[in-house]
């Protein structure tokens, strides 16, 4: 299940064009003039952050707890020894990058409140916990630390409901919130990379 999303402000150009994979985000970062801080929130063993900064020039910021969380219903809520080995992992990818790879072992509450005399930030990138009520609170908690020319993207737009993966409550989160804040959807399909960005 990939599927992501970038909304956007009134400061992106009406003719940005739909992603067909979260791949395509770092040109997309680059074409908007976005290149000096973001941060990924859920950074696993740390494959897309590298995928990031290997085509993007800015600094990214990686927030995961890194943390076995009982109560999470989904197929990367592992044990702690292995959740220790994810975050080895995640070092070990993103040590090339140096300095511009900053990780932040920590929940992203926590995070945000510690990165926050850092914003604005040019984009935050969200693929946390998916299941209620973490996805709308990860949304509201990130949005006002994004510059109104940046985007708030994210990944697994599917429909809410039980998949063999986990617990989904994504789209109803982006969606209630699109509506909530007035803004609108670059790309608006199912399964396919759409970005959100801070309402203007």
């Amino acid at each position: 299940m990939s599927s992501s999303f970038p909304l956007n402000s009134p400061t992106i150009p009406a003719n940005v064009r739909t992603l067909h994979s979260r791949d395509e985000l770092p040109n997309l970062l680059i074409d908007l003039g976005l290149t000096g801080v973001g941060v990924e929130v859920g950074t696993y063993r740390g494959d897309y952050a590298a995928h990031l900064l290997a085509y993007w020039p800015g600094t990214l910021h990686c927030v995961d707890p890194w943390l076995s969380q009982p109560d999470w219903v989904d197929m990367l809520s592992t044990d702690q020894p292995t959740q220790d080995a994810n975050y080895d992992a995640t070092r070990q990818a993103l040590a090339p990058y140096g300095d511009r790879a900053v990780l932040h072992r920590a929940t992203s509450d926590y995070a945000a409140h510690q990165l926050a005399p850092l914003a604005p930030f040019d984009f935050v990138y969200i693929d946390a916990r998916h299941d209620a009520p973490h996805p709308l609170e990860d949304i509201e908690r990130w949005a006002p630390l994004i510059r109104p020319s940046g985007l708030l993207c994210g990944h697994d737009y599917l429909l809410d409901g039980t998949y063999a993966t986990g617990v989904y409550a994504v789209k109803s989160a982006v969606d209630g919130w699109m509506a909530a804040h007035g803004s609108q959807s670059i790309g608006n399909r199912l399964r396919s990379p759409r970005t959100l960005s801070r309402p203007g």
